[in-house]
């Protein structure tokens, strides 16, 4: 329990951070038809829930949640992924940002629940805001994945750089 009380007193030491919160969720759908005629769909988002971990509230520590999609006539897969994130805002209107997060509870679509995998996402973004809670935004982000099959111990790596839109509620 001490270690609990430690850890949320370092991470949330501001007493102002308590009072602030944000939301920020981004997102990216992708749909094509090959030439053969069938679609393949590609779909991803993110949900970040954050409070200030400094005085100049630049710096955000949060959950992350991602979900993926990927959809094509012959079936698909998709992942839940759990873990800690950070954004970094460059400036003090919060509006350029650096993000980094890692993912170690991933959940494949179609696999043993044996294996095992985690992920991390790193990506920079702009925002702009709307009004004074509001922000929309653009962000590159690189994704990467990794699996290892439980029984045969085979390790599979994939990753992916994806635009995406951001949307980002902020209250004080």
């Amino acid at each position: 329990m001490k270690r609990i009380l430690l850890t949320a007193l370092l991470v949330f030491g501001s007493t102002q951070a308590f009072a602030d919160i944000m939301f920020d969720a981004s997102v990216f759908y992708d749909s094509t038809t090959g030439p053969d005629g069938s679609d393949y769909t590609q779909k991803e988002g993110h949900l970040f829930i954050a409070m200030p971990v400094a005085v100049k509230e630049q710096l955000y520590l949060g959950p992350n949640f991602v979900v993926t999609s990927d959809q094509s006539s012959g079936g698909g897969t998709g992942t839940t992924e759990i873990g800690p994130r950070i954004n970094y805002y460059f400036n003090q209107d919060k509006t350029y940002l650096l993000m980094l997060a890692w993912n170690p509870y991933v959940k494949v679509d179609n696999t043993s629940p044996e294996d095992s995998a985690w992920s991390y996402l790193a990506g920079v973004g702009y925002e702009m805001k709307i009004n004074s809670n509001f922000y929309i935004g653009a962000s590159i982000v690189y994704h990467a994945l990794n699996q290892t099959n439980a029984t045969t111990k085979v390790e599979t790596k994939t990753s992916t750089t994806r635009p995406m839109i951001n949307f980002s509620f902020r209250f004080k």
